[in-house]
């Protein structure tokens, strides 16, 4: 099963940042994300909220973004995106928190 690694800092409240490398999905199916996430405010750890979208470089289609609130360190979560279509991807990842971002996860597809 193929994976896509993507790593963010200082991700900033109300800014948005997409995964450097694109993915391509071959048929439709399921796209799992298994990530951790935190932030910083007033140099102390916490939640983070963000949202995390699949955007259509070729082909495909868009998602809806799935909305992750928490702090995600020493275990991680997993997210799907159903169904997804075809195409090349990049995932994006919007900051809707009041404290600096930070993250990291792999993208999994067949």
């Amino acid at each position: 099963m193929p994976y896509l690694s993507y790593k963010f800092d200082d991700l900033v409240p109300e800014q948005s940042i997409e995964t450097k490398d694109t993915f391509t999905v071959s048929e439709t199916q399921d796209v799992n994300v298994v990530l951790v996430q935190w932030s910083y405010i007033g140099g102390y750890q916490n939640p983070a909220w963000l949202t995390y979208k699949l955007i259509a470089t070729s082909g495909g289609q868009s998602t809806g973004e799935i909305r992750v609130d928490g702090l995600f360190t020493s275990k991680s979560i997993t997210i799907k995106f159903e169904n997804v279509a075809s195409g090349t991807y990049k995932m994006r990842i919007y900051n809707k928190g009041a404290g600096l971002a930070y993250g990291n996860g792999h993208i999994y597809y067949h």
